[in-house]
C-alpha cells in the first residue's frame, strides 16, 4: 500500500471535512450545524487513521456535497434579499431625485401637474407631500416594455428640455440586464420566485419552475443597476448645473 498517497487521502479528506464545516457555520449561522455535519461521520470511528481510506473519502465527498446544496441554498436567499433590496434603493434614489429637482425647478411642477403643497404645511410636511408626488408619478410611469422604459421616462420627465443633452449618459445602462433585474425582483415578491415563460427562457428552465439565482446573475443585474444609480446622481439638479 502506498502509505504517503494514503495520508495525502486522508489529509485531503479532512481537510474537506473541516473546510466544509466552517463554511457551513459562517454561511448558514444555525446553531445545529455541527451536528448536522456529525451526522454524516457516523459510524467506521469518524476520522480515526485507522479507519477505511475508502470510507473516508466516501464520507468527505458526502460531507462536501452536503455543505455545498445548504450553503448554495442560503446563497440563494442572500441573493434574493440583495436583489430586493437593490431595486427598492434605486427606486427611492429616483424619487429623491425627483424630490430635488421639484425644490430646483419652478415649471417642473406645471409639467408633471403637481399637486401644490400647502403653503400652511411646516417644511418637513412640504417635502413629504413632494415625496407622495415622486411615489405617484413613479408608479403612473409606463413599464410596457420594461423597466428601463420606466426609470428613463420618469427622469425624463424630471429634466428641463434645454438639459436633455445630458440624458445620454442612459447610454450606459444594459437596458437587457436591467429589465430583467426588475422582472426576478418582481418574481421574487409577487410569484414565489416562480419563473414566468419569458424567465423561464432566460434562465432555461420550465414556466413556474424556481428561479435559481447565480453570481453570474448578481453580477450583470448590479452592474447595470450601478448604471442606472450613476444616471441618477449625473441627473441631479446640483450635478446638472442648476
Amino acid at each position: 500500500m502506498d502509505t504517503e498517497q494514503a495520508r495525502k487521502d486522508y489529509d485531503a479528506v479532512r481537510r474537506n471535512y473541516y473546510v466544509s464545516l466552517v463554511a457551513a457555520k459562517l454561511m448558514l449561522c444555525t446553531d445545529n450545524t455541527e451536528v448536522q455535519i456529525s451526522a454524516h461521520l457516523q459510524g467506521a470511528g469518524g476520522f480515526d487513521p485507522a479507519a477505511d481510506k475508502d470510507w473516508l473519502r466516501e464520507k468527505g465527498a458526502e460531507i462536501v456535497k452536503w455543505a455545498s446544496e445548504e450553503n448554495e441554498s442560503e446563497f440563494q436567499n442572500i441573493r434574493r434579499a440583495y436583489l430586493i433590496g437593490t431595486c427598492s434603493a434605486l427606486e427611492q434614489l429616483a424619487k429623491c431625485c425627483f424630490v430635488e429637482w421639484v425644490n430646483e425647478d419652478s415649471e417642473l411642477a406645471d409639467r408633471i401637474k403637481l399637486k401644490e403643497p400647502s403653503l400652511l404645511l411646516s417644511a418637513d410636511d412640504r417635502q413629504e407631500q413632494i415625496f407622495g408626488e415622486a411615489d405617484r408619478v413613479f408608479r403612473a410611469a409606463k413599464v410596457q416594455q420594461g423597466h428601463f422604459q420606466k426609470y428613463s421616462g420618469y427622469i425624463r420627465q424630471l429634466i428641463p428640455v434645454h438639459f436633455h443633452k445630458h440624458l445620454a449618459c442612459l447610454d450606459s445602462v444594459d437596458t437587457s440586464s436591467f429589465d430583467e433585474a426588475f422582472l426576478v425582483r418582481n418574481r421574487l415578491v409577487h410569484h414565489g420566485a416562480k419563473a414566468d415563460e419569458h424567465l423561464a427562457k432566460a434562465f432555461g428552465i420550465s414556466k413556474g419552475e424556481q428561479l435559481q439565482i447565480m453570481r453570474a446573475h448578481v453580477k450583470r443585474y448590479m452592474q447595470a443597476i450601478d448604471a442606472m444609480d450613476d444616471v441618477i446622481g449625473i441627473l441631479r439638479p446640483s450635478n446638472i448645473g442648476i
